[in-house]
């Protein structure tokens, strides 16, 4: 990154991670993007971040930033039992858009990650004959939220024939795709009383967290041919 003029990279932003019980401070990863440094609100289109270090004890520093420069601190939830999001000021939860958040200046100390616990969607898929629990995989479309028309969730069915999309964030709607990739491809939107949709517009919206959502064989034959 380019420092300020005159200034050596050797500031440092530190903090704490406030996380919900059980989840594990190890699998977090805190990283801080220049927010003069990017195109939009897409952090593909920033600057490399900084990472930064994180303490069993919840406190985190990310070092060798510009003095003076506003950063948006980033907190990713690799666990997946904590929502992802940027800093957006002391007492509030993260945001999803680092446009939505709370530039910090380098150098600073006691910035407040209070990231939210996340939810699952999950339940059970019941397969046809001749459709290989392999080549299956449920999608999450999130249609309203922070990432609507642009965040999707994919998870393969497991040996018990059960799925889960975790890390969503509570409230947040979506609509499920299943989706069959092998010797007979077909994919479809869950409807919730009867087969599989190819529209989207009749796809029946659902609410994270959910548990105990089966797709049904009969539900999927249709889609065969």
């Amino acid at each position: 990154m380019t420092a300020l003029a005159g200034a050596a990279a050797d500031a440092t932003i530190s903090g704490t991670i406030a996380v919900p019980d059980g989840v594990k401070i190890r699998k977090l990863r805190v990283s801080a993007w220049a927010s003069d440094g990017c195109f939009g609100t897409d952090p593909c289109c920033c600057e490399y971040p900084v990472d930064g270090k994180i303490e069993p004890s919840g406190a985190f520093a990310v070092q060798g930033l510009s003095p003076g420069r506003r950063y948006h601190v980033a907190l990713d939830g690799g666990s997946q039992r904590v929502v992802d999001g940027y800093y957006a000021g002391g007492g509030r939860g993260l945001v999803y858009e680092a446009a939505d958040g709370l530039p910090v200046v380098a150098p600073s100390s006691d910035v407040l990650l209070a990231p939210d616990a996340a939810v699952a969607i999950s339940g059970s898929v019941e397969l046809p004959a001749g459709v290989r629990r392999k080549d299956v995989s449920v999608t999450a479309e999130e249609v309203v939220g922070p990432g609507a028309g642009s965040c999707t969730y994919t998870a393969d069915v497991r040996k018990d024939r059960s799925f889960e999309l975790p890390g969503l964030e509570r409230g947040t709607v979506f609509r499920i795709d299943v989706s069959g990739d092998g010797r007979r491809d077909f994919t479809g939107y869950y409807t919730g009383t009867g087969p599989l949709v190819e529209s989207a517009d009749e796809a029946l919206l659902v609410t994270a967290p959910l548990t105990d959502l089966v797709i049904r064989a009969a539900d999927i034959a249709p889609l065969l041919g």
